[in-house]
Protein backbone atom coordinates (compact mmCIF):
# COMPACT_ATOMS: atom_id res chain seq x y z
CA UNK A 1 0.00 0.00 0.00
CA UNK A 2 2.41 1.98 -1.18
CA UNK A 3 0.06 5.10 -2.54
CA UNK A 4 -3.38 5.78 -0.73
CA UNK A 5 -6.41 5.19 -2.31
CA UNK A 6 -8.06 8.59 -3.56
CA UNK A 7 -4.16 10.26 -2.00
CA UNK A 8 -6.50 10.67 0.99
CA UNK A 9 -5.21 10.16 4.88
CA UNK A 10 -5.97 6.83 5.83
CA UNK A 11 -4.94 6.07 9.47
CA UNK A 12 -7.30 3.02 10.31
CA UNK A 13 -6.62 0.20 8.46
CA UNK A 14 -10.05 -1.93 9.67
CA UNK A 15 -10.05 -5.62 9.99
CA UNK A 16 -7.26 -7.86 8.49
CA UNK A 17 -4.65 -4.68 7.86
CA UNK A 18 -4.05 -4.05 11.51
CA UNK A 19 -0.53 -6.08 11.29
CA UNK A 20 3.01 -4.16 10.85
CA UNK A 21 2.76 -4.04 7.33
CA UNK A 22 0.32 -1.15 6.85
CA UNK A 23 1.47 0.82 9.73
CA UNK A 24 5.15 0.78 7.30
CA UNK A 25 3.64 0.96 4.17
CA UNK A 26 0.93 2.75 4.22
CA UNK A 27 1.68 6.23 2.88
CA UNK A 28 0.52 8.64 5.72
CA UNK A 29 2.91 6.23 8.58
CA UNK A 30 6.00 7.03 6.33
CA UNK A 31 5.74 10.32 7.12
CA UNK A 32 5.75 10.11 11.01
CA UNK A 33 9.95 10.07 11.85
CA UNK A 34 8.53 7.01 15.14
CA UNK A 35 5.49 4.62 14.32
CA UNK A 36 5.14 2.49 17.29
CA UNK A 37 2.74 -0.63 16.89
CA UNK A 38 1.20 -3.30 19.72
CA UNK A 39 4.78 -5.28 20.48
CA UNK A 40 3.41 -8.29 18.74
CA UNK A 41 3.48 -6.52 15.49
CA UNK A 42 7.18 -5.33 15.56
CA UNK A 43 6.77 -2.47 17.94
CA UNK A 44 8.61 0.32 16.70
CA UNK A 45 9.10 1.60 13.36
CA UNK A 46 11.97 4.53 12.63
CA UNK A 47 11.18 6.48 9.12
CA UNK A 48 14.67 8.44 8.99
CA UNK A 49 13.57 10.20 6.14
CA UNK A 50 10.52 11.56 7.32
CA UNK A 51 9.07 14.84 6.42
CA UNK A 52 8.05 15.29 10.38
CA UNK A 53 9.44 14.36 13.74
CA UNK A 54 6.60 13.14 15.01
CA UNK A 55 5.56 10.33 16.53
CA UNK A 56 2.57 8.01 15.67
CA UNK A 57 1.32 5.26 18.41
CA UNK A 58 -1.62 3.34 18.00
CA UNK A 59 -3.27 4.03 20.93
CA UNK A 60 -4.53 0.27 22.12
CA UNK A 61 -0.55 0.19 22.73
CA UNK A 62 0.14 0.44 26.37
CA UNK A 63 1.63 3.70 27.22
CA UNK A 64 4.87 2.34 29.37
CA UNK A 65 5.59 1.80 26.03
CA UNK A 66 6.68 4.90 25.08
CA UNK A 67 8.21 5.94 28.28
CA UNK A 68 10.18 2.39 27.86
CA UNK A 69 11.29 4.16 24.30
CA UNK A 70 11.65 7.68 25.35
CA UNK A 71 15.76 7.94 24.84
CA UNK A 72 15.75 6.60 21.81
CA UNK A 73 12.41 8.53 20.53
CA UNK A 74 13.92 11.80 21.78
CA UNK A 75 17.60 10.50 19.86
CA UNK A 76 15.79 10.18 16.56
CA UNK A 77 13.05 12.99 16.80
CA UNK A 78 14.57 15.52 18.51
CA UNK A 79 13.63 18.37 21.39
CA UNK A 80 10.06 19.45 19.35
CA UNK A 81 8.08 17.20 18.33
CA UNK A 82 4.08 15.73 19.08
CA UNK A 83 2.71 12.46 19.91
CA UNK A 84 -0.52 11.54 17.87
CA UNK A 85 -2.58 8.23 19.16
CA UNK A 86 -5.24 6.60 16.61
CA UNK A 87 -6.08 4.11 14.80
CA UNK A 88 -8.28 2.42 17.41
CA UNK A 89 -11.50 2.72 18.56
CA UNK A 90 -10.56 3.28 22.22
CA UNK A 91 -7.32 4.18 23.82
CA UNK A 92 -5.32 2.45 27.04
CA UNK A 93 -5.39 5.09 29.97
CA UNK A 94 -3.72 7.92 28.31
CA UNK A 95 -4.88 10.55 30.78
CA UNK A 96 -2.99 9.31 33.62
CA UNK A 97 0.53 10.24 32.16
CA UNK A 98 -0.74 13.36 30.19
CA UNK A 99 1.07 15.65 32.50
CA UNK A 100 4.58 13.45 31.95
CA UNK A 101 4.10 12.65 28.13
CA UNK A 102 3.89 16.90 27.95
CA UNK A 103 7.68 16.75 29.33
CA UNK A 104 8.91 15.25 26.25
CA UNK A 105 5.78 16.34 23.35
CA UNK A 106 5.19 19.71 22.59
CA UNK A 107 1.28 18.72 21.93
CA UNK A 108 -0.73 15.20 22.62
CA UNK A 109 -3.31 14.24 19.84
CA UNK A 110 -5.50 11.69 20.82
CA UNK A 111 -8.46 10.45 18.33
CA UNK A 112 -10.13 8.76 21.05
CA UNK A 113 -10.67 11.78 23.00
CA UNK A 114 -13.84 11.39 25.42
CA UNK A 115 -13.06 13.74 27.83
CA UNK A 116 -11.79 17.20 28.43
CA UNK A 117 -8.57 17.20 29.05
CA UNK A 118 -6.04 20.09 29.58
CA UNK A 119 -3.22 18.37 27.96
CA UNK A 120 -4.26 16.23 25.58
CA UNK A 121 -6.02 17.40 22.17
CA UNK A 122 -7.93 14.66 19.64
CA UNK A 123 -7.92 15.19 16.04
CA UNK A 124 -9.36 14.39 12.55
CA UNK A 125 -9.69 10.46 12.48
CA UNK A 126 -9.14 10.71 8.61
CA UNK A 127 -10.36 8.05 6.96
CA UNK A 128 -10.28 3.74 7.07
CA UNK A 129 -8.77 1.72 4.88
CA UNK A 130 -11.72 -1.66 5.23
CA UNK A 131 -14.32 0.85 3.69
CA UNK A 132 -12.48 3.28 1.03
CA UNK A 133 -11.39 0.44 -0.73
CA UNK A 134 -15.17 -0.86 -1.51
CA UNK A 135 -16.33 3.19 -2.68
CA UNK A 136 -17.37 3.65 -6.61
CA UNK A 137 -13.90 4.78 -7.26
CA UNK A 138 -15.76 7.09 -10.19
CA UNK A 139 -17.85 8.82 -7.89
CA UNK A 140 -15.76 9.55 -4.90
CA UNK A 141 -12.72 10.38 -6.89
CA UNK A 142 -15.16 13.59 -8.63
CA UNK A 143 -16.37 14.12 -5.35
CA UNK A 144 -12.77 14.39 -3.69
CA UNK A 145 -11.57 16.49 -6.55
CA UNK A 146 -14.59 18.50 -6.82
CA UNK A 147 -15.78 17.98 -10.12
CA UNK A 148 -18.98 16.46 -9.53
CA UNK A 149 -22.39 18.43 -10.18
CA UNK A 150 -23.57 18.42 -6.45
CA UNK A 151 -27.21 18.72 -6.34
CA UNK A 152 -28.64 19.53 -2.11
CA UNK A 153 -32.75 18.33 -2.68
CA UNK A 154 -32.40 17.04 0.91
CA UNK A 155 -32.11 18.46 4.23
CA UNK A 156 -30.58 15.59 6.88
CA UNK A 157 -30.25 12.25 5.76
CA UNK A 158 -28.94 9.30 7.95
CA UNK A 159 -27.41 5.91 7.40
CA UNK A 160 -26.09 3.20 10.05
CA UNK A 161 -26.42 -0.45 10.78
CA UNK A 162 -26.02 -2.35 7.64
CA UNK A 163 -22.68 -3.30 9.00
CA UNK A 164 -22.70 -3.54 12.71
CA UNK A 165 -26.72 -3.32 13.50
CA UNK A 166 -26.35 -4.80 17.22
CA UNK A 167 -24.89 -1.31 17.85
CA UNK A 168 -28.02 -0.05 16.89
CA UNK A 169 -29.73 -2.16 20.47
CA UNK A 170 -26.93 -0.76 22.69
CA UNK A 171 -25.17 2.28 22.08
CA UNK A 172 -27.59 5.44 23.33
CA UNK A 173 -26.67 7.40 20.79
CA UNK A 174 -28.05 5.02 18.43
CA UNK A 175 -30.92 4.37 19.95
CA UNK A 176 -31.73 8.18 21.03
CA UNK A 177 -31.70 9.07 17.10
CA UNK A 178 -33.68 6.07 16.10
CA UNK A 179 -36.34 7.41 18.64
CA UNK A 180 -35.83 10.72 16.74
CA UNK A 181 -36.49 9.31 13.66
CA UNK A 182 -39.86 7.78 14.90
CA UNK A 183 -40.74 10.29 16.19
CA UNK A 184 -40.26 13.67 14.04
CA UNK A 185 -39.86 12.25 10.66
CA UNK A 186 -37.54 15.33 10.23
CA UNK A 187 -33.85 12.93 9.34
CA UNK A 188 -34.42 10.47 7.13
CA UNK A 189 -32.94 7.44 7.43
CA UNK A 190 -31.80 5.56 3.67
CA UNK A 191 -30.06 2.54 2.48
CA UNK A 192 -28.81 1.97 -0.93
CA UNK A 193 -26.00 -0.37 -2.87
CA UNK A 194 -22.29 1.07 -1.81
CA UNK A 195 -22.17 2.05 -5.43
CA UNK A 196 -25.00 5.16 -4.97
CA UNK A 197 -23.96 5.77 -1.33
CA UNK A 198 -22.05 8.91 -1.79
CA UNK A 199 -24.36 10.23 -4.72
CA UNK A 200 -27.38 9.79 -2.26
CA UNK A 201 -25.53 11.45 -0.08
CA UNK A 202 -24.18 13.90 -1.76
CA UNK A 203 -28.02 14.88 -1.96
CA UNK A 204 -28.39 16.15 1.64
CA UNK A 205 -27.31 19.32 3.19
CA UNK A 206 -26.87 17.80 6.53
CA UNK A 207 -25.98 13.88 7.22
CA UNK A 208 -26.05 13.13 11.08
CA UNK A 209 -23.82 10.74 12.25
CA UNK A 210 -24.16 8.85 15.63
CA UNK A 211 -21.57 7.40 17.30
CA UNK A 212 -20.41 4.00 16.95
CA UNK A 213 -18.12 1.70 18.72
CA UNK A 214 -15.26 4.27 18.66
CA UNK A 215 -15.29 7.99 19.77
CA UNK A 216 -15.09 9.57 15.89
CA UNK A 217 -16.57 8.21 13.01
CA UNK A 218 -15.38 7.76 9.30
CA UNK A 219 -19.03 9.27 7.92
CA UNK A 220 -17.68 12.31 9.27
CA UNK A 221 -15.20 12.73 6.80
CA UNK A 222 -16.94 10.76 4.20
CA UNK A 223 -19.55 13.50 4.68
CA UNK A 224 -17.40 16.35 4.09
CA UNK A 225 -15.94 14.67 0.62
CA UNK A 226 -19.92 14.64 -0.39
CA UNK A 227 -19.67 18.47 0.91
CA UNK A 228 -22.26 17.62 3.25
CA UNK A 229 -22.68 19.14 7.21
CA UNK A 230 -21.85 16.30 9.68
CA UNK A 231 -24.44 16.29 12.84
CA UNK A 232 -22.56 15.30 15.82
CA UNK A 233 -24.04 14.85 19.48
CA UNK A 234 -22.69 17.22 21.59
CA UNK A 235 -19.15 16.00 23.15
CA UNK A 236 -15.30 17.12 23.69
CA UNK A 237 -14.18 15.59 20.14
CA UNK A 238 -16.75 17.45 18.49
CA UNK A 239 -16.66 20.55 19.50
CA UNK A 240 -12.68 20.62 19.14
CA UNK A 241 -13.21 19.27 15.58
CA UNK A 242 -15.32 22.48 14.89
CA UNK A 243 -13.51 24.47 16.85
CA UNK A 244 -10.23 23.82 16.78
CA UNK A 245 -9.97 22.77 13.50
CA UNK A 246 -12.64 24.53 12.20
CA UNK A 247 -14.41 21.71 10.35
CA UNK A 248 -17.97 22.50 9.21
CA UNK A 249 -20.10 20.54 12.01
CA UNK A 250 -23.34 21.27 13.47
CA UNK A 251 -23.20 20.19 17.27
CA UNK A 252 -27.18 19.36 18.70
CA UNK A 253 -27.50 18.60 22.18
CA UNK A 254 -30.20 16.04 21.81
CA UNK A 255 -31.46 14.27 18.34
CA UNK A 256 -34.90 14.85 19.66
CA UNK A 257 -33.83 18.73 19.70
CA UNK A 258 -33.17 18.84 15.50
CA UNK A 259 -35.15 21.76 14.26
CA UNK A 260 -35.76 21.89 10.51
CA UNK A 261 -35.59 26.25 10.55
CA UNK A 262 -32.79 26.17 12.40
CA UNK A 263 -31.03 23.55 10.05
CA UNK A 264 -32.21 25.62 6.89
CA UNK A 265 -31.31 28.65 8.40
CA UNK A 266 -27.76 27.64 9.44
CA UNK A 267 -27.23 26.03 5.82
CA UNK A 268 -28.04 29.29 4.09
CA UNK A 269 -26.15 31.86 6.65
CA UNK A 270 -22.93 29.24 6.62
CA UNK A 271 -22.48 26.77 4.34
CA UNK A 272 -24.55 27.35 1.30
CA UNK A 273 -21.20 28.80 -0.11
CA UNK A 274 -18.55 27.09 2.00
CA UNK A 275 -15.34 26.39 0.18
CA UNK A 276 -15.37 22.79 0.18
CA UNK A 277 -12.96 22.42 -2.18
CA UNK A 278 -9.92 23.91 0.34
CA UNK A 279 -11.36 21.73 3.22
CA UNK A 280 -11.28 18.34 1.10
CA UNK A 281 -7.63 19.69 0.30
CA UNK A 282 -6.60 19.41 4.09
CA UNK A 283 -7.29 15.57 3.92
CA UNK A 284 -4.78 14.62 1.40
CA UNK A 285 -2.45 12.52 2.30
CA UNK A 286 0.68 15.12 1.61
CA UNK A 287 -1.51 17.31 3.78
CA UNK A 288 -2.85 16.50 6.56
CA UNK A 289 0.13 15.88 9.06
CA UNK A 290 0.67 19.68 8.04
CA UNK A 291 -2.82 20.68 8.31
CA UNK A 292 -3.90 18.79 11.72
CA UNK A 293 -0.92 17.32 13.42
CA UNK A 294 1.79 20.08 13.31
CA UNK A 295 0.02 23.28 15.11
CA UNK A 296 -0.02 24.11 18.71
CA UNK A 297 -3.55 24.32 20.01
Amino acid sequence: MKDSLFDLAILRSGFGRNGYNYFKNAQIFQKFRIVICPPQLGSIIHNKNSEYPHVFCKSSVNPEIIFENIDYINRRCGKNKNLILGSADRSRNIYNFGSELKKHFDNIFLEALNRDDPNIKTFPMGFTYRYVKYFNKDIFSKLINCSYNIQKEKLIGTAFGKSWPSLSNRLSDRINILDAITNNELIENFFCDLSEYHIKKSQYMYFASPRGKGIQSPKIYESIMCETVPVLTDAPYARQLRDLYNLPIYIIDKWENLNENHLIETYENKYKNYDWCSLKKRFHVDNFIGEFLNKDY
